[in-house]
């Protein structure tokens, strides 16, 4: 373990984790549900309108990642992270221009999907798992994972008082300044692939740094199951992050409740990651992802039928021990059944189709609430699909890449 937590890939694992924490998911997801509705009522947009922003910008992540993927593994995390991270800090200022016209709203959530594809975790996963491989699940638990969580945690609570304070557009004017200032100067001064990273991969090393094409990869059941149930999982999981807030003041919670929620979702997150993260490293078995999807749907049971703020906030800490394990578990899996060969490109793939999900989640909420004033129809449904992807990840067969101690138990006992 010492020889792998050295000062350079420390600050891999610090960049990956200030940058996920003023990422994508911090950013769009945990802001989204305290902006929804100052916005919607400024400019008089039914929440079925405002929320099929998620879906432009995932649909325009699913489309580009898989580009970008190829070019990561070919170019390295840093040429793709830099330009990425200035772009998405200033796809945020221009929503603060908003003028009240629908189309301007969908263009600029255009050009946050396409920032957005830079900055997700399909880079920093890369770049980590080249220069992890015993401790890769804790070091991606770190950086992907607390980063999130830290981000999640804290984005309602800064948010939310500056947009009662403030307004909507200061809240968008913080986010930008905090991605410009901090995120990318970490990224510039401590992003970068271990030497000889390429070499080795050209030459096709054993164990971790050989591996499947992504053609290949799309060919196997595993690729399948793993995408599969992201994507159910994605639709549901954010779907009701992204609407929490209003669910609760629907049910006659008070609009603090909902905030409490929401940092208690992002602080629990990164106890997820973590306690993922070390399984991952200790358990040769994909099973031991299957309490962290089983969390969402308990999750979900509790916000909607909890009866006390205190049972409330239980759901949101067992919501988030779920949502903070998801990213980091689907990456280690990856780079464990189709190797590190083109780990960016399959994952933009995988990554693809949960920002998908993403944005359809939170739109199909509100369309649903729109259509029928109650959100037990879409509720009943989600947890219906959260079941399945459980299901679906129960049927994950062994590791093809294991992980390098494994082989050398392997060769002790031959």
């Amino acid at each position: 373990m010492a020889g792998e937590w050295t000062g350079k890939s420390t600050g891999v694992v610090a960049a990956g984790l200030i940058g996920s924490a003023l990422g994508a998911g911090p950013v769009i997801f945990y802001s989204l549900p305290l902006l929804m509705r100052p916005i919607t009522q400024e400019f008089h947009w039914g929440l079925g309108d405002f929320s099929v922003v998620q879906g432009i910008a995932s649909i325009t992540v699913a489309i580009v990642s898989p580009f970008l993927g190829y070019l990561t593994d070919r170019w390295g995390a840093r040429a793709i992270m830099l330009p990425g991270i200035l772009a998405f800090g200033v796809a945020n200022f221009l929503l603060s221009l908003l003028n009240g016209s629908l189309s301007e709203l969908y263009f600029f959530w255009f050009l946050i999907g396409l920032s957005a594809a830079f900055v997700g975790p399909v880079a920093y996963s890369k770049v980590i798992s080249a220069w992890f491989y015993r401790q890769r699940g804790l070091a991606l638990g770190v950086s992907i994972g607390v980063g999130g969580g830290v981000g999640g945690a804290l984005m309602p609570l800064v948010i939310g008082p500056m947009i009662a304070t403030h307004g909507w557009r200061a809240a968008y004017w913080t986010m930008s300044g905090a991605i410009i200032v901090i995120a990318l100067p970490v990224a510039y001064f401590l992003l970068f692939e271990p030497a000889g990273w390429r070499q080795r991969e050209k030459a096709k090393l054993p164990t971790d740094t050989i591996g499947m094409t992504a053609a290949e990869a799309r060919k196997t059941r595993n690729f399948w199951l793993l995408t599969v149930a992201q994507f159910l999982g994605a639709i549901c999981v954010l779907g009701v992050l992204a609407h929490s807030v209003n669910l609760l003041t629907i049910r006659g919670f008070a609009p603090q409740l909902g905030i409490a929620v929401l940092s208690a979702t992002g602080l629990t997150s990164i106890l997820g990651r973590v306690v993922s993260g070390f399984f991952l490293d200790r358990i040769n078995s994909p099973r031991v992802s299957l309490i962290f999807f089983v969390a969402p749907l308990v999750a979900t049971l509790i916000l909607q039928h909890g009866g006390s703020p205190s049972i409330i906030i239980l759901g949101g800490i067992v919501l988030g021990l779920g949502l903070g394990a998801e990213a980091e578990i689907v990456s280690y899996f990856i780079s464990r059944y189709f190797g590190l060969r083109a780990l960016a490109e399959i994952y933009s793939y995988t990554y693809g189709i949960f920002v998908i999900g993403a944005g359809m989640g939170p739109f199909i909420f509100g369309a649903s609430y729109d259509t029928n004033h109650s959100y037990t129809p879409i509720l009943t449904i989600c947890e219906i699909g959260m079941a399945i992807s459980i299901v679906l990840m129960a049927l994950l067969g062994r590791y093809t890449f294991p992980a390098i101690r494994e082989l050398e138990k392997a060769a002790v006992a031959a």
